[in-house]
């Protein structure tokens, strides 16, 4: 069986807007909590509804991270969710191939 680790970080950028987000600024959801967006009209919800469908494929939710317009994402704040990635991910388990891709 095919297992699909889903992380996202999502946010609208615009370069007119002066202020910059901050952690506070996402609504972050881990693990099991990523699937109440199933069905949603969502990147992840529309993936998890599909990979639903498929008897082969298991869903290993990890991390989302969504947030509105600002001009960018402080980088402090990045590190901190990557680093945030890769310790969640040591404790999924052997996975196969990794793909990213950007809604």
């Amino acid at each position: 069986m095919a297992r699909i680790l889903i992380i996202e970080c999502m946010q609208e950028v615009s370069s007119f807007n002066p202020v910059s987000s901050e952690l506070k600024d996402f609504a972050i959801q881990r693990g099991e909590e990523m699937m109440v967006q199933a069905g949603l009209n969502t990147a992840v919800g529309g993936a998890i509804a599909e990979f639903g469908k498929c008897s082969d494929i298991h869903v290993v939710p990890l991390l989302s991270a969504r947030a509105g317009s600002a001009s960018g994402i402080l980088i402090g704040m990045c590190r901190g969710y990557c680093d945030s990635v890769v310790r969640t991910r040591r404790s999924c388990g052997r996975l196969g191939r990794i793909r990213c891709a950007q809604p």
